[in-house]
């Protein structure tokens, strides 16, 4: 009698249907039935309780006695009962994973995976999930494979639940990214992904893409999803009140996306803002800080449309993420307060002059440029920078301490969003 193939529920009622025939049941056959029937209520209630991932997790750790594993279709872990978790959890390279889940979905039943047994969850004919137990002696037999089996049917009514809550789904993807960055509750967020099938398992970039204010922020969210689409930059964004965040899975040419948006705009304009690398999906609120600061700083010190990455900021780096702010207005004040007091009462930018000639080592044409101004111009403001501060710009230290605080200045402005 070969039974291994067969669905759960089958199995179950083709040993029953065999048992009535042949009378009072051996021993051996009654206890296959009471398992088979423990296997079912056991997963039919974590279906009913809604016990979630976990639950299925710890109900066929339970039924198996061996570590069980869920993980998502990209193989990223979901939920793990028993001894032995690994730490990090090992995931294939995507050629090994599609090849599991080709396998799983060309053949009914769990099946080989190294060390262990798994079986696919299917959902509408496509892979949303496996269910794994370990075995690394390939001692398994049918009960393991009834709870294999009976737990992805399971894993995928789980699946289903979560696709069918809430909004559209273009809708449920925007507010996936805007929970991401802000932080919200992890486990939630993780469940969602799956249910939408987005892998936060790669490593991402926020990316702020900011347009000019007068433009419609959904039209201007639909041009750069477009821009995302042909670059390859990635699939997940929302936009916020000014600008729109891309959550991007992969490293294109940075300039190649800005230049999509803008083409997309049909010559609009647009800035971005790159923030830092997310090993894990808790990093997204730190990368999203840092390109809204790539952002604000671009903004503060360039003129014209850029793209900034965080990472290339360098003393900004150091300055944008700084807790004690107050201490930096502090340092600000102290080297440039004259001149502040001065560019406020007179309307002038000599804060500004000052930068851009330090930044610019000291050349009066390269500045003359920066500035859009005269050379003769350049020299009179830088005099009177001289008279109002008080500050000798020929001595090295002066000329540190001066960058560092409009440097300074320049964050301020920035991370108040000016």
């Amino acid at each position: 009698m070969v039974l291994s193939h067969q669905p759960s529920r089958e199995r179950l009622a083709v040993l029953a249907g065999l048992l009535a025939l042949s009378g009072p049941p051996p021993d051996q056959a009654s206890r296959e039935l009471r398992r088979m029937r423990e296997i079912h209520d056991r997963l039919t209630g974590v279906a009913r309780r809604g016990e979630g991932q976990a639950g299925i997790a710890a109900a066929v750790h339970d039924l198996t006695g061996r570590p069980a594993a869920v993980e998502d279709r990209f193989g990223n872990l979901r939920a793990w009962a028993g001894p032995g978790r690994p730490e990090p959890y090992p995931k294939a390279d995507p050629a090994g994973r599609e090849e599991l889940l080709r396998c799983g979905m060309a053949r009914p039943g769990p099946l080989r995976d190294g060390a262990r047994l798994a079986c696919v969850a299917r959902l509408g004919g496509v892979p949303v999930g496996v269910l794994a137990i370990a075995d690394p002696e390939q001692s398994a037999g049918d009960a393991e494979r009834v709870a294999l089996e009976h737990a992805a049917t399971v894993l995928a009514m789980e699946v289903a639940r979560l696709q069918g809550l809430g909004e559209p789904q273009t809708r449920r993807r925007s507010q996936l990214a805007l929970d991401l960055i802000g932080g919200a509750d992890l486990p939630g967020i993780l469940n969602r992904a799956q249910a939408l099938g987005y892998d936060l398992g790669r490593p991402h970039r926020v990316i702020a893409v900011e347009g000019r204010r007068q433009e419609d922020i959904d039209a201007f969210a639909r041009a750069v999803g477009r821009a995302a689409a042909d670059t390859g930059a990635g699939s997940l964004l929302a936009p916020r009140t000014r600008d729109v965040i891309v959550l991007a899975d992969a490293e294109v040419p940075w300039e190649r996306f800005r230049a999509a948006v803008v083409a997309e705009l049909h010559g609009g304009r647009c800035r971005l803002g790159v923030g830092g690398r997310c090993l894990d999906p808790a990093d997204f609120p730190r990368s999203c800080r840092e390109a809204t600061v790539a952002l604000r700083l671009q903004k503060a010190v360039r003129s014209r449309e850029l793209v900034t990455l965080f990472e290339q900021l360098g003393v900004y780096q150091v300055l944008g993420t700084a807790k004690d702010t107050a201490a930096m207005e502090r340092f600000a004040r102290q080297w440039l307060g004259a001149l502040l007091d001065y560019d406020a009462i007179h309307g002038t930018q000599l804060v500004r002059t000052l930068s851009e000639y330090l930044d610019l080592g000291g050349s009066y044409d390269a500045s003359a440029r920066a500035l859009s101004v005269h050379r003769s111009t350049l020299k009179y403001r830088l005099k009177r920078i001289r008279d109002v501060s008080g500050h000798d710009l020929a001595v090295p230290d002066t000329q540190f301490n001066l960058q560092l605080a409009a440097r300074a200045w320049r964050t301020l402005q920035a991370l108040r969003g000016c």
